[in-house]
This record gives structure tokens, C-alpha cells and sequence, in this order.
């Protein structure tokens, strides 16, 4: 019987980074300047802000629960209705977050490489190669994170640190854009960007007391929202906000800026391999805790036979839009919806009381 396979800190660390920062190299980066205009990477702070203490609150609640998934938490402190409950939550999310994500990266791809290619072909590539990492089970996905992310996050900080001497402060005014309102209340509808880190309430089982889950995970969620911030802020002052949403492609926008040299202007070709390879990886992870979360509450010996049916249903529920606009939309409306349901649920059932008399010691 093959051992259960436990994270590296660097492992750990890339998959939170990839799922902290995916959705801003994607359409979903625009949701700022649609809400907040000119003040969109004031948005972006508090969302980030407001996103990392919401972690760093339920992560301090987790610690206090032992080595177990939120899942496994909620049918010891509140029954089995509970348990079934939270894995209908993470199920459905991440299901929906997996499709809406196998959308932006295929239209993505589609857009800038195969512009003539239908587009379940783009999706039968890129979820052939989220079923199969998910099916090789969590090592292969957490070591893939490992070697790729770290490149991706360095080919992402310099394009945008080249990025923002190009671009003008003055794109940034009104600093308050439509308005303080906006800014502070619509603004922060950015934060459902941050819904996918409900897995780190599924990670726990797969580290160790030297992979210091808690220090680790807070860094890394932190580094991720530096780098979207720094994102947003050289995508706004890169050209006036009614352009800048405009834009359909805002990260590949800033790709082309970047120029050093005769033999360092076509970064855009990595970048591209970047987000695709990202994009099947921020795929198959969803769809492997989808999987994870249904094995522990119907007692499942393996995850691979999910894997196929998962991704099916990712693609079918990606072709449902009818166009990559009605697709933005939806997920622009839905995501901090579900971002405000699925953490209150896990906030409940972390700062509940065990049953019986446990909850007395």
C-alpha cells in the first residue's frame, strides 16, 4: 500500500501562489476597473487586505482542530448534516471555479495562438491535462506546482516591474474614481479573486509540523496579493481607465510593453506557456479536492474514477456561456457570493464548539 503522500514547504507554497494569483492573468483582473475605475489598485489592496485576514483568521481557528479537512471538522464538532453540508459548498464551488477557470484559459489561449480553432478543442487540451495530473494524485500536482510556479511568478514580476516605469500616474486620477463608494464597497467584490483558497482547509492532511502549514500558507497568500496588487496598479497607469477596460487581455496587454533589448521583446511567448500550463494546473487542483472532499464523505478507495466524470462536467458547464462576456459576467457576479458563503461556513464550523464534553475542556 503506497504512503500518503505529504507536501514540501516549497510545494505548499507554489500551490497557494498559483491559486492566490491565476485569475488575475485572466479577464477576472478587469473586475477592479469595472468597480473602482482609475482607483482600481486601491480595490485591489483592500481586497487583498480583507481576503488575507479573513486566512489568517480561520487558519488561527484550524490550528486549533488538528490535522483534519473542514469537511472531517464539521461532522465531529456539528453532525453528519454539516458535513454534507460544507462538502456541497466545496463540491459545487469548486466544480464551478474549475469551469469558469478551463473557460478564461481557453479563450485565452484560443485568442492568441489558435484565433480559428473551435473552442472544445482548446478545453478537450487543457482538461486532458488537468484529469490526467489529477488523476495521478496530489505528488504529481504538488510537485508540478513546485517547477513551474516559481518561473511563472518570476516572468510575472518582471513584466510588470518593466511595466510600470511605461506607464503614466496621471492614468491613476481621480485617485477616488467613481467615487469612495465604489472604491471601499464595490471594490471589494474583488475579493471572491480569493474563493479557491478554501482548499487550504482541504490541505491539512497532506502536511507535516516541519512544513509549518500556518507561516507558510500566510506567506504565500501574501506574496500572492502583493503581485496581483502590483498587477492592477501597472495595468491602470499602462493607459486611461476607459481604456484600460476596454482591454480584453489586460496581463498579455502589459506582455507587450515589456522590451529589453533586441533578443528580450518577445517575453509574451513564455508568458503564454506560463498561463496555460497555470491554468491546467489551477484546473486539476479544484477538480482533485472536488473529488477529495466526495472520497472522505462516501468513504471512496480511490479518487482517479472522479477524475474523468469531473472533467467532463467542467467542460460541459465551461461551453455553457454563450459567449466569454456572458461568461465574465457571471462569474463577476458570483464569485465574491460565493467567496461570503463558503468562508462564513467554515468560520462557523471552525470557532464552533466541539460536541458532548469536549466542548466544556
Amino acid at each position: 500500500m503506497q504512503e500518503k503522500y505529504y507536501m514540501k514547504r516549497r510545494e505548499l507554497f507554489a500551490v497557494l501562489l498559483n491559486t492566490t494569483v491565476y485569475k488575475i492573468f485572466t479577464l477576472y483582473s478587469r473586475v477592479f476597473v469595472d468597480a473602482s475605475g482609475s482607483a482600481a489598485a486601491i480595490s485591489a489592496f483592500i481586497s487583498g487586505a480583507a481576503a488575507f485576514l479573513v486566512i489568517w483568521l480561520l487558519i488561527t481557528l484550524q490550528k486549533k482542530s488538528g490535522n483534519k479537512t473542514l469537511v472531517e471538522i464539521a461532522g465531529e464538532k456539528l453532525g453528519e448534516a454539516a458535513k454534507y453540508t460544507i462538502f456541497v459548498l466545496i463540491f459545487v464551488y469548486l466544480l464551478f471555479s474549475a469551469s469558469m477557470t478551463l473557460r478564461e484559459t481557453g479563450e485565452f489561449i484560443r485568442a492568441v495562438s489558435f484565433p480559428s480553432a473551435p473552442l472544445l478543442f482548446v478545453f478537450l487540451f487543457i482538461i486532458a491535462g488537468s484529469v490526467i495530473c489529477c488523476a495521478q494524485g496530489f505528488d504529481a500536482i504538488g510537485r508540478t506546482h513546485s517547477v513551474i510556479v516559481p518561473f511563472a511568478a518570476l516572468v510575472t514580476v518582471i513584466i510588470t516591474l518593466f511595466a510600470i516605469p511605461k506607464g503614466t500616474v496621471s492614468n491613476l486620477t481621480p485617485y477616488l474614481g467613481y467615487g469612495a463608494k465604489s472604491v471601499f464597497l464595490k471594490g471589494l467584490s474583488g475579493i471572491g479573486l480569493y474563493g479557491d483558497l478554501i482548499i487550504l482547509f482541504m490541505l491539512v492532511p497532506f502536511s507535516k509540523p516541519e512544513t509549518k502549514f500556518k507561516s507558510t500558507a500566510l506567506l504565500s497568500v501574501g506574496t500572492g496579493i502583493l503581485i496581483n496588487f502590483l498587477v492592477i496598479l501597472s495595468y491602470t497607469m499602462s493607459a486611461p481607465y476607459e481604456i484600460s477596460k476596454t482591454i480584453i487581455h489586460p496581463m498579455y496587454q502589459l506582455v507587450k510593453l515589456f522590451s529589453v533589448g533586441r533578443f528580450l521583446q518577445r517575453i509574451d511567448g513564455y508568458f503564454i506557456y506560463v498561463t496555460t500550463i497555470c491554468g491546467i494546473l489551477s484546473v486539476s487542483l479544484n477538480l482533485f479536492f472536488a473529488a477529495y472532499a466526495a472520497k472522505e464523505v462516501f468513504c471512496l478507495p480511490k479518487i482517479r474514477p472522479l477524475a474523468y466524470p469531473l472533467g467532463a462536467a467542467a467542460v460541459f458547464l465551461a461551453l455553457l456561456p454563450e459567449s466569454r462576456e456572458t461568461a465574465y459576467a457571471v462569474s463577476k457576479l458570483s464569485l465574491w457570493v460565493w467567496f461570503a458563503v463558503i468562508f462564513a461556513a467554515a468560520f462557523l464550523i471552525l470557532a464552533a464548539p466541539r460536541k458532548g464534553k469536549e466542548k466544556y475542556r
